[in-house]
């Protein structure tokens, strides 16, 4: 479904509903409901970096592999601009790391302890090197200030292949020896299609 407004445009892919429906199957509703909002947050971070580097928005996409921010191509924020940008989630779920610590340890309240631990999660995951995670993205514009945009763009997609495939043999290992944990093996396949998926987008821009 997509919805115009002027300039911008409002994506939702049916993969977006489905991975919704099974957060709610595997998780309570409060679980899920904090888990969407802190996701909400997250990509806040990256609108809030793009409005301070003067950056405005073209279309979000709400997919599978999360919530893509596109800007207006007329717009050049420097290799600076988009690490800042591509880092501003995981800032704002740092903040909130923070803040719900210490509002644990004020008040004891359960829900906090819940809202740490979720955006660790967030962050812990767009930490990882695999493109098009967070971190990626920041790694390749800082090789990018650095490097020709083909060695960068080399050198980051074999790391996110690499991380990809130590990340999948960790998960086998862990399954076998010690027992198969469904929120690690749905980050193992969602980071086997997040890889797949780059992959694809390469073939077809050499063809």
């Amino acid at each position: 479904m997509t919805v115009d407004f002027g300039s911008f445009r409002l994506k939702f892919g049916f993969s977006f509903f489905a991975v919704l429906c099974l957060m709610l199957l595997l998780a309570d509703g409060k679980t899920a409901l904090l888990c969407f909002v802190s996701s909400m947050l997250h990509e806040t971070g990256h609108l809030i970096f793009m409005k301070l580097f003067s950056c405005s928005v073209k279309s979000v996409e709400f997919g599978a592999a999360g919530i893509a921010i596109e800007c207006q191509s007329e717009n050049t924020v420097g290799y600076n601009g988009e690490f800042f940008i591509a880092m501003g989630g995981i800032t704002v779920n740092a903040i909130i790391c923070i803040a719900s610590l210490v509002l644990f340890f004020l008040l004891e309240n359960v829900i906090s302890e819940v809202i740490f631990f979720i955006n660790v999660f967030i962050a812990a995951l767009n930490m990882l090197p695999v493109f098009p995670l967070d971190f990626s993205r920041a790694l390749l514009a800082l090789m990018m200030s650095r490097l020709d945009e083909a060695k960068a763009e080399k050198t980051v997609f074999l790391i996110s292949d690499i991380a990809a495939v130590v990340f999948t043999a960790f998960c086998v290992l862990y399954f076998i020896f010690i027992s198969l944990n469904i929120s690690l093996a749905a980050v193992c396949v969602y980071l086997i299609l997040l890889n797949l998926k780059r992959r694809q987008t390469d073939v077809k821009q050499r063809d």
